[in-house]
């Protein structure tokens, strides 16, 4: 969105740890269809809505400080991913080393069974 807007790119990178689907939008197509489009320009702004609040969201995780609550995260929003994406992966979003992730899945784990 930033990119588009600005026409140069965003000071943040996007980052997928799963496969993904891009769609390429023509900036004039994008702004014009934004500011007054019917269907396509209710989509974009809808879409824009979502994203801004999920960013917000996904912003409060990061900016905590316990791997317990951005490990909820991603339950919540990304329960399937966490099976299939390199424990590495997680353990750098979670801002941890891999290692502390397997110490934290452990005691976590220990804490469910009692």
């Amino acid at each position: 969105m930033t990119s588009a807007w600005n026409q140069h790119y965003a000071a943040d990178d996007l980052l997928a740890m799963t496969d993904l689907w891009v769609v390429a939008i023509p900036n004039g197509f994008f702004r014009s269809e934004l500011l007054d489009g019917e269907l396509t320009g209710r989509y974009l702004r809808l879409k824009s809505m979502e994203t801004l609040c999920f960013d917000k969201e996904l912003i409060a995780v990061k900016t905590r400080i316990d791997t317990e609550s951005r490990y909820r995260f991603l339950e919540q929003f990304y329960d399937g991913v966490l099976d299939r994406v390199r424990q590495r992966d997680i353990a750098a979003f979670l801002g941890i080393t891999p290692q502390g992730l397997s110490r934290f899945k452990r005691r976590r784990a220990s804490l469910n069974k009692g």
